[in-house]
């Protein structure tokens, strides 16, 4: 395996890596006001 190879796979890696954080933190977000909001409509009834 040559050196740029082997950054090329890093750099991937890397890339997926921060696609894989960002919609992690996206959905936590986003599960996150859903529970709020449902459990807000239920406690108001």
């Amino acid at each position: 395996m040559k050196n740029t190879e082997l950054k090329s796979y890093m750099t991937i890696l890397a890339v997926l890596l921060s696609i894989f954080v960002i919609y992690q933190f996206i959905i936590q977000q986003l599960f996150y006001d859903h529970l709020k909001r449902d459990s807000i409509a239920t406690w108001g009834e």
